[in-house]
């Protein structure tokens, strides 16, 4: 299983958003995967350094990673476990997703730990999810589609707005929002602007059909609020 999930991410075609997996092999016993290097770390150590304080800059990581996942949605991939720290940044700040499907093969092949073992932290895959990050639908242990990751994704995008993990389950998104909107940006953090705040509760709706249908039209709504918000044209091209 472990195996075929590999298959599948080197399979996914060339894509500035996306880390390359190019190959695999055993090495004494040990599995070996050489993949893409990303000098500038992950989003999660970018959000915990501070090094995403302005809008324009959470406006950006967003859109990046909207493209890299629609381009895996296309294709038939649903990743499963989108969070910060399943994406890497240059040190130019592009966004790349990584790790497609591997916390769900690892927990099916029954290589992370048990099933009710909750002594980890909420941000840490588990049992083929990430608690903080995962949707209503992967906490019932339901068919998913990629409205999951779409789910995940707004709560990746919420982190940067709040600068660390202020809820206790993925599955409570839409408070943890309301929660964020209401309290207002706590220093240095900006304000989430109501247009964002209306992306992300579209994201968080219980039920997957009534969260958007692509990535691509989130992307295309976020570049009009960058355009809003700060006067200027979103910079980046999306990617053919």
């Amino acid at each position: 299983l472990f195996m075929r999930e590999l298959r599948t991410w080197i399979a996914l075609p060339e894509h500035p958003h996306i880390a390359a997996c190019r190959f695999f092999r055993t090495i004494e016993d040990r599995l070996a995967i050489f993949a893409e290097y990303v000098a500038g770390g992950t989003l999660k150590g970018w959000i915990r350094d501070r090094k995403l304080l302005s809008l324009e800059m959470i406006l950006d990581v967003a859109i990046q990673c909207c493209w890299g996942l629609q381009a895996a949605h296309v294709h038939g991939v649903v990743h499963q476990d989108v969070k910060p720290a399943n994406v890497l940044m240059t040190e130019d700040g592009i966004a790349k997703i990584t790790d497609f499907g591997l916390a769900r093969a690892l927990h099916k092949g029954g290589m992370q730990k048990l099933a009710g073992d909750r002594s980890g932290p909420v941000w840490v895959s588990a049992e083929g999810m990430t608690e903080a990050y995962c949707s209503p639908e992967q906490a019932g242990w339901r068919k998913l589609t990629h409205r999951t990751d779409i789910w995940s994704w707004g709560l990746a995008v919420l982190e940067m707005f709040t600068g660390s993990v202020t809820w206790s389950h993925g599955s409570i998104a839409r408070q943890a929002l309301e929660e964020c909107i209401k309290d207002g940006p706590e220093p240095p953090y900006p304000a989430m602007p109501d247009a964002v705040a209306t992306v992300l509760r579209r994201c968080f709706q219980e039920r997957p059909a009534q969260r958007w249908n692509s990535l691509e039209k989130v992307a295309g709504v976020l570049r009009e609020v960058y355009r809003q918000e700060t006067g200027q044209t979103y910079p980046r091209q999306k990617p053919a």
